[in-house]
């Protein structure tokens, strides 16, 4: 994955590779996951509160085309749908950069305490 921008939303580049391929050599929906939770928890982790950290509580992805892609890089978009004292959400979309959405995901994440 490459270096996330952080503006109005959260971005993480991903160059397809070797990494993104499952046991039949065949390009995986799994590969996703990693970047789309990176994206959505970094958005929810910059919005947590003071003295906390987050981790992943539920994450749902909705997959708009399936493998193989044919783009060399995807970019995970994530904004803030919500934060409170335990918990928030993101919104996530990974898009090609012809503009075409390729997977949209939801997640939640739980704070805990970064101790003192």
């Amino acid at each position: 994955m490459g270096r996330p921008t952080l503006d109005e939303a959260v971005r993480v580049p991903m160059r397809l590779g070797p990494w993104a391929l499952g046991p039949d050599g065949g390009q995986t929906v799994a590969a996703l996951g990693v970047m789309i939770d990176d994206a959505a928890g970094l958005e929810v982790y910059r919005n947590r509160p003071r003295r906390s950290h987050s981790v992943t509580a539920e994450l749902s992805v909705d997959v708009l085309v399936s493998p193989p892609w044919p783009w060399p890089e995807l970019v995970a978009r994530a904004s803030l749908l919500d934060v409170g004292a335990v918990d928030g959400a993101a919104r996530c979309e990974v898009v090609a950069a012809t503009g075409q959405i390729v997977a949209v995901a939801t997640g939640r994440f739980r704070f805990v305490s970064a101790g003192r």
